[in-house]
């Protein structure tokens, strides 16, 4: 039987001081009969929340938060909690929704817009991640996260000199967190207006004890923009060694199978071209694909500049769509459409259409340059047969640099090797002239350098292949070619 309000008051203290005194499992243990005998302790359930983030698993501590929430909706601390949670679990709808609920209880809180912000540029809505972030420093102008995540919106918005001034300012100001400094090392090295190198030696901050390389790759960036590319590329050599070390046998295990998918495309005979276009009705997808640093993004802001066309970014809408199918089938959920059962193409082809029409609105095209759907595209273009495919290429020594001098994390395996990073380009570039083999009028190949030098012409091509007029481009247009010319020696 549970006993009273105090004895329960009592054992929820006897376990936040088993925390506290560092035995975990003591107080999991403590706050678990805690909750059996009193199962809407608001207070227990937050403190278990605590713990299975201690602990790391996102899924139980949202569990428990969507719990708290359901007794105490109107407490804007539990809604922001909640929220956190879905960002953990890679859920940003979920969080933009849970968030918002938590906004209209405390419009004046930052930290809510802040949380707001990151779930918009999680799910690639970049004006309306920059507005909330914007919104936070209003009320918390010293709110490192807000300006952070405002700067990185504005990089991919392609104001890269208002970034520069909130970058600039926040390392000029002492920031040591990696992330930070990681950002403005994407930026051009003319907007880089802080001594990096000084920044560095002074010490970088990593969320945790294994910060996965940051700390060479950030040297190697500020020994580039001081002009010292030999020592600049010894320690991208040694930083990207280090990472590969960790990824080498995922990347070899993902040659065979990315082997077999290519061989699978090229075997395809010619498919019919629909004709249909944004005709249906419906916005046109055109699937922007190629490598990282090939240019997608390029090519993607250019078209953007005509009316009527939404700009996707890495919007994870093929992501989307495959696990609301997945769902509705009634099959375990999976990332890739080729892991569906192929008599639930059609299927899948009603959500994805359903995803491309919620982002873009009113607009006749929707562009979007996701990573990670090149093993899937065969499947895809027969699912959807309006949609359009452009693949970028780059200059070999370009691209393999562009790609070398990032840091990606650890689930890019081949980034980290100059002759893996080949490969993959490579394979990224037969598969291109392969589907442009199966899927005669729905491909074009575009080279970078042509797009940034002809772009006119390069707009045009993609105005032909989709059957709706792109407005000519004006004003200027990024150009990093050449970028790799201090490293052609390293290069090979």
């Amino acid at each position: 039987m549970p006993g009273s309000p105090a004895e329960g008051r009592a054992r929820l203290d006897a376990a936040l001081a088993a925390r506290a005194n560092g035995d975990a499992e003591r107080a999991v243990a403590l706050c678990g009969a805690l909750l059996g005998d009193h199962p809407d302790y608001v207070a227990a359930l937050r403190l278990m929340v605590e713990l299975s983030a201690d602990r790391g698993d996102a899924r139980e501590a949202a569990a428990h938060l969507g719990h708290a929430f359901r007794l105490d909706p109107f407490e804007p601390g539990v809604g922001a909690a909640l929220a956190r949670a879905y960002l953990d679990l890679d859920a940003p709808e979920l969080a933009m929704r849970t968030a918002q609920e938590a906004l209209a209880l405390a419009p004046a809180d930052a930290t809510i817009h802040a949380l707001l912000g990151e779930a918009y540029r999680l799910d690639r809505e970049y004006e309306l991640a920059a507005d909330s972030f914007s919104q936070a420093l209003r009320l918390d102008p010293k709110s490192v996260s807000a300006a952070h995540g405002l700067a990185r919106c504005q990089i991919q918005l392609g104001r890269l000199e208002t970034a520069a001034d909130v970058l600039n300012r926040l390392v000029g100001q002492g920031c040591e967190q990696a992330d930070v400094l990681l950002t403005l090392c994407r930026l051009p090295a003319n907007l880089v207006t802080v001594d990096l190198l000084a920044a560095v030696d002074r010490g970088v901050a990593t969320h945790r004890a294994d910060d996965r390389g940051r700390r060479q790759f950030l040297r190697a960036t500020a020994l580039h923009l001081k002009g010292r590319h030999a020592e600049a590329w010894q320690h991208l050599l040694e930083a990207n060694q280090a990472v590969f070390a960790r990824t080498r046998a995922a990347y070899e295990a993902s040659v065979p199978s990315r082997a077999a998918i290519l061989r699978a495309v090229s075997q395809l005979p010619p498919a019919a071209v629909d004709a249909r276009g944004s005709a249906s009705g419906l916005p046109l997808p055109l699937l922007i694909l190629g490598p990282p640093r090939s240019g997608k993004s390029t090519l993607e802001a250019l078209l953007a500049r005509t009316e009527g066309v939404k700009r996707g970014f890495e919007s994870p809408v093929v992501r989307s769509a495959v696990h609301r199918a997945f769902h509705a089938a009634g099959w375990p959920v999976a990332d890739h459409l080729d892991e569906l059962p192929a008599e639930h193409d059609g299927l899948f082809g009603v959500k994805f259409r359903d995803e491309v029409a919620r982002r873009a609105g009113d607009a006749r095209v929707f562009t979007s340059n996701t990573y990670g759907v090149l093993r899937s595209v065969a499947r895809l273009s027969r699912a959807v047969p309006e949609a359009r495919f452009v693949f970028v290429r780059r200059d070999t020594h370009d691209q393999t640099y562009a790609i070398f001098s990032q840091h990606y994390g650890l689930n890019l395996n081949y980034a980290y090797d100059l002759a893996a990073i080949r490969e993959f380009a490579d394979w990224y570039a037969a598969m291109g002239e392969a589907l442009s083999h199966h899927l005669p009028g729905r491909v074009l190949m575009l080279d970078y350098e042509a797009i940034v030098t002809r772009s006119t012409e390069s707009v045009a091509a993609v105005s032909a292949l989709c059957g709706v007029p792109f407005s000519p481009p004006s004003g200027p247009v990024g150009n990093d070619i050449g970028v790799s010319a201090p490293y052609r020696r390293g290069l090979g």
